[in-house]
């Protein structure tokens, strides 16, 4: 991006990048915009059929479904007992401070869209509380005058250095620990190592917290007309409760054995190739410890590898054995529930490009 860009450029900024991006490398031309896909099948053949929402149909060599971690807001399945007098709403409804202006909210959940809705309250409601289902490591953006994935020697900890899953966690929860007391904050410290707990990168939160206006609260155990108790015994006066506490990843246009969410999930290598399924991949579909844009990137030149006949993945035998030694590791079982999986950056990155030199290799002995 140009250097004149802000260490974390808003949205805008992203989009304004990218359609400059598209133009310089004459990408817009490939691109139809305000398109939506209905469906998508494999032909006999082994090719891709994909019925457009205007009821178009074109076939394609290769499907990639680059559609990230796109979730669906979602309420909880189950709300809990008693009657609630006032408004319930999901996060991703908070368009605006009007909907929160002198009420009394209680926000419920501790991701970052929970944690966004919560501070806005905190400037316009007459109360706000955020009540956490469970404890949460928050960051701040910059750490000892660096943005904390930018700090000297991380990298090498997290992935180029090879270090084991366990010594990952417990130093860096040992360095947040040190750098970021959660207590003086008044929000509870996760017993799980950092990885194993959420992450929320929330520091207007933080400011928030310090300064008395949110007041952090546990799960909400019942409602009581129009009021909140909460697991802990405690109440408070609510008129808006705002969920953010629930979302999954669906992929309504593939057919439900092809989809990599749900009960009968697609086995995804490294979250990319699904097993026994040439011609398809899946990019961005990844819950970030990191960028999820440097994630994505190595995934795009991944399957661009795979299309362009530069990379030969191993058989599958390998591949599942490969999936299973991770799951359970970087999170693959997230998807049973309908979220994407938790992947560490530099580690991610680490054994991607060790994966993709081995396919190189392996195209080379086929060929001989």
């Amino acid at each position: 991006m140009p250097s004149s860009s802000p260490l974390f450029p808003d949205g805008s900024r992203v989009a304004s990048y990218l359609r400059d991006y598209a133009e310089r490398f004459r990408l817009d031309a490939h691109i139809r915009l305000e398109t939506g896909v209905a469906a998508a099948s494999r032909t006999a053949d082994g090719k891709w059929e994909i019925e457009l929402d205007g009821g178009e149909r074109r076939r394609f060599d290769a499907l990639v479904v680059a559609g990230g971690r796109d979730e669906i807001a979602s309420r909880p399945r189950a709300l809990p007992p008693g009657e609630f007098s006032g408004t319930q709403i999901h996060v991703d409804e908070c368009r605006d401070e009007s909907v929160m202006r002198a009420r009394d909210v209680v926000v419920a959940g501790a991701g970052g869209a929970a944690c966004d809705a919560a501070v806005t309250s905190s400037y316009v409601a007459h109360s706000t509380h955020i009540s956490l289902l469970r404890p949460r490591y928050v960051l701040p953006q910059i750490v000892l005058g660096r943005p904390y994935d930018q700090l000297p020697g991380l990298p090498f900890l997290l992935g180029r250095g090879g270090s084991p899953r366990w010594l990952r966690r417990r130093t860096l929860e040992a360095g947040h620990r040190a750098l970021l007391s959660l207590p003086l904050y008044g929000l509870p410290a996760p017993s799980d190592p950092l990885g194993e707990a959420g992450i929320t990168v929330a520091p207007s939160m933080l400011e928030r917290l310090l300064h008395g206006r949110i007041d952090v609260r546990p799960a909400i155990a019942r409602f009581e007309g129009d009021h909140v108790r909460f697991a802990d015994g405690s109440r408070a006066r609510a008129n808006l409760i705002v969920w953010g506490t629930e979302s999954r990843t669906e992929f309504p246009f593939l057919p439900a054995e092809l989809a990599p969410a749900g009960e009968h999930r697609l086995e995804l290598f490294w979250n990319v190739f699904p097993l026994g399924e040439p011609g398809l991949a899946f990019v961005g579909l990844a819950n970030p410890v990191g960028s999820p844009t440097r994630i994505a990137e190595c995934q795009s030149e991944w399957v661009a590898a795979y299309l362009s006949g530069r990379y030969t993945p191993p058989n599958e035998r390998a591949m599942r054995r490969s999936i299973k030694r991770r799951r359970g590791d970087e999170g693959n079982h997230a998807l049973s529930s309908g979220r994407a999986p938790t992947v560490e950056q530099y580690h991610y990155l680490r054994h991607v490009k060790r994966e993709r030199r081995a396919g190189r290799w392996r195209g080379r002995l086929r060929r001989r």
